[in-house]
């Protein structure tokens, strides 16, 4: 069972029994109110947050080769910071079209564009050692570099959280290269926690595993 779409629009305000944080840069917030989780980017407007219409929902085949340009995009990024690539490699459009046929991606939408994307399953054997504790694993999660300082990495976060309640898990679960510190110290903010490590017998690097509890 999806959790389904994510609807805020830029001219309504949050309802009277939400308390919006008081920001003055292009902070995001999150707001839950009693009808549900709703999500956005919040801009400062004449002294208040206004929200800027995001929609997270699931990847269909014709966004699949933005999905595939916002890696690498994202890998021009990181190779040029000199920063630890991703564990899982390299993504190909036939890979990224079959996994959207088995419901594996969600995109983030931002005035109809692709900005963010995101992979979610519900076993990730791959990676993790299978247990009996009902989990949501974060396999990718990217954003488009020129939305990242308005924090819709930790967005999307937020959103496999509903997701993963939904589905009735109890964790939220992704790995991160064992020498990229800070983007192990980014998963910390984000509420993660280390709970071990794993070796691959693949050209993949050491990763640490990590878990959100959703209790």
């Amino acid at each position: 069972m999806s959790s389904g779409p994510l609807h805020v629009t830029a001219s309504s305000l949050p309802p009277p029994e939400v308390t919006v944080p008081e920001c003055n840069c292009n902070s995001s917030h999150i707001i839950a109110d009693r009808h549900g989780y709703s999500g956005g980017l919040f801009s400062l407007r004449g002294g208040y947050c206004v929200c800027m219409a995001v929609t997270v929902e699931r990847a269909v085949l014709e966004q699949a080769e933005d999905i595939v340009q916002m890696h690498w995009d994202a890998e021009d990024w990181i190779l040029a910071r000199e920063l630890d690539a991703p564990a899982r490699g390299e993504v190909s459009l036939a890979d990224v079209r079959e996994q959207i046929e088995f419901g594996e991606w969600r995109v983030a939408l931002f005035a109809g564009i692709v900005v963010g994307a995101l992979r979610v399953l519900r076993s990730d054997p791959d990676v993790w050692i299978e247990d009996d504790i009902p989990a949501a694993y974060v396999a990718r999660v990217m954003t488009d570099r020129r939305h990242a300082s308005a924090g819709l990495g930790a967005q999307l976060l937020r959103w496999v959280d509903e997701h993963a309640r939904s589905e009735d898990a109890s964790v939220v679960r992704l790995e991160c290269v064992e020498t990229n510190a800070r983007l192990r110290d980014y998963y910390e903010e984000q509420g993660f926690f280390l709970v071990g490590r794993r070796d691959f017998d693949v050209e993949w690097p050491s990763v640490v595993l990590m878990e959100k509890s959703l209790h």
